[in-house]
């Protein structure tokens, strides 16, 4: 399962807060970010893969896409895109490894569960002789070996 981060979204940016169980008397408080870059920056978020708890709605959408962006990934939301129980689209990291981003996925990402994960996080993760294909639950990515 990846770290969490809460992130609230607001008119007037965005809003960190950090874990209750943190002993850095610095990383108890709250703390106000004007863009997602500035947030991103702050809090390093590139070393290891993370999931964003945000307070949902379409700013959802706005920090998903920016995190895809950020690890270049093709698959960004559209916040007039209607998704059926039928959606699916799979991305293709390499040969060896796709994502398939379906329904349940994308309800995931609307409650405000994002994943923030690079392609070589991904590609270290889940290393097969087999061609995987892996989806976002919620929590983490899981896989399918296809036969």
């Amino acid at each position: 399962m990846y770290s969490v981060i809460k992130i609230n979204c607001f008119s007037n940016g965005y809003w960190y807060y950090p874990s209750i169980f943190t002993f850095s008397k610095r990383g108890w408080a709250s703390k106000p970010f004007k863009t997602l870059d500035d947030l991103f920056v702050a809090l390093e978020l590139k070393n290891k893969p993370y999931k964003i708890s945000s307070n949902g709605g379409e700013c959802t959408i706005d920090v998903f896409n920016y995190a895809q962006r950020k690890n270049e990934f093709s698959f960004l939301l559209d916040k007039k895109q209607k998704i059926d129980k039928d959606f699916l689209f799979e991305e293709i990291i390499n040969n060896k490894l796709k994502i398939a981003w379906n329904y349940k996925s994308i309800k995931k990402i609307f409650a405000g569960c994002i994943p923030l994960v690079s392609k070589q996080q991904l590609l270290s993760e889940f290393q097969s002789d087999d061609p995987v294909t892996i989806y976002w639950t919620g929590n983490t990515f899981n896989w399918l070996l296809k036969k």
